[in-house]
């Protein structure tokens, strides 16, 4: 049985669904099935370290504009040197399991680091992968939302471990195309091309909720319109174009019986909120912080819209697809790759483009039927969990495979 560790420098939080730690979760739920592979995920665990990581993302990183630059550097940089200290600790702790596996897959440049000081012997004995999800290099997605620290010691830092872990490490999977050429526009001292680069796509098992319910619990009558979109409320996912869009739908299409649906919680909350008031839509409107049941909220959907400033590539456009729900997108990011052939998209930020692409699904029944036998098509081709897992356990193989092979090698020589 070959042993893979997935290791990841912090522990999972309510979006994990949506990121790598979902995607190892899926991982090692179907290597259960397979007495081949045993992938075993570690997380960094430690309750003080908990506390402060929430602090830092609820107060210091949702009102950072309230506090003082020095400050905030200051907070990061200490919690940053504590999360590689305790790393390191459980990595020591944990010196058996690292040896005894067949290949190690990290998800960011901390858990490099602190492999680097705490096992460097693992480092060169043992094939390492980095698994690389955001949406470009991670101290450019930091300086975009946090403008004012880009010169601060803690992105400095960022940077720095960054670059060592892509020059060091030449494994690395990626969930798209465009992933791929965002880290190369941020890191462009690395060649890629140098690289083993694999494009795994997610995948996920299909969408299977219950027609009606989400209507009823807001409300809204079954022969109405939805719109929705599920989205961390950040000004990159651009669910206010989404707001605008309904609000040109509503008085220049003049479409009656319209409604828009946001599942989703984040610092842009407020803003969005109050938006929906000044310009008249809280009938149409509702916001949702949470549902029981989120494969509900696809079912009883129209259309589905993800209108991204910026994104590697969205879980939920994936399980809109699914669900043979036609999909909207924005025509930069991930998802216009996510989607091909199977949705629609408009120019981003742009709302009237927008409200147009939504109008051509609401009055063409049609079109709504062809995108939605093509959206099935396309995820069971694409997208499903099983092909996630082959993808991914064909790398595996490869690079242990190739890792043993050079060790004969070198006791040869």
């Amino acid at each position: 049985m070959k042993r893979v560790l997935l290791f990841f420098e912090y522990k999972t939080d309510r979006w994990a669904r949506a990121g790598p730690h979902g995607i190892a979760k899926r991982l090692i739920a179907w290597s259960k099935r397979n007495r081949e592979w045993e992938l075993i995920m570690i997380e960094l665990s430690n309750f003080p370290l908990y506390l402060l990581s929430m602090f830092d993302s609820h107060i210091f990183s949702k009102y950072n504009r309230l506090f003082p630059v020095k400050l905030l550097d200051i907070y990061k940089s200490l919690l940053l040197k504590l999360r590689i200290c305790i790393c390191s600790i459980t990595m020591n702790k944990l010196k058996k399991l690292f040896h005894d596996a067949d290949l190690i897959q990290i998800h960011g440049p901390v858990g490099f680091i602190a492999l680097l000081k705490s096992l460097p012997e693992v480092l060169k004995t043992k094939p390492i992968i980095l698994a690389h999800h955001a949406p470009g290099a991670q101290f450019r997605y930091l300086t975009r939302q946090f403008p004012r620290m880009e010169k601060t010691t803690y992105l400095q830092k960022i940077k720095e471990f960054e670059y060592l872990a892509f020059k060091f490490i030449d494994t690395v999977i990626v969930p798209s195309r465009h992933t791929l050429d965002l880290l190369q526009q941020d890191l462009p001292e690395i060649n890629l091309n140098e690289k083993r680069i694999y494009i795994i796509y997610n995948g996920i098992k299909p969408v299977h909720g219950s027609k009606g319910k989400i209507r009823r619990a807001l409300n809204i009558p079954c022969d109405a319109f939805v719109i929705s979109t599920i989205a961390k409320l950040i000004r990159d996912k651009g669910v206010d174009v989404i707001i605008k869009a309904t609000h040109i739908l509503k008085t220049k299409y003049l479409v009656k019986n319209l409604y828009l649906i946001i599942r989703g919680s984040g610092p842009e909350l407020p803003y969005l909120k109050r938006l929906v008031r000044e310009i008249e839509l809280s009938g149409e409107v509702r916001f949702l912080s949470y549902v029981q049941n989120i494969e509900d909220l696809y079912i009883d959907s129209n259309v589905f819209v993800m209108a991204q400033r910026r994104a590697a590539f969205d879980l939920t456009v994936l399980e809109a697809l699914s669900a043979g729900v036609p999909v909207v997108v924005s025509d930069i990011g991930g998802n216009v790759e996510a989607v091909g052939s199977a949705g629609l998209r408009f120019k981003s930020e742009d709302a009237h483009a927008l409200a147009k692409t939504i109008y051509k699904l609401y009055v063409d029944h049609e079109l709504r039927d062809t995108l939605s036998k093509k959206a099935l098509e396309v995820f069971r081709e694409r997208y499903t969990l099983e092909t996630m897992a082959n993808n991914y356990i064909r790398v595996y193989q490869e690079r242990i495979r190739e890792s043993c092979t050079s060790r004969v090698c070198a006791r040869h020589d």
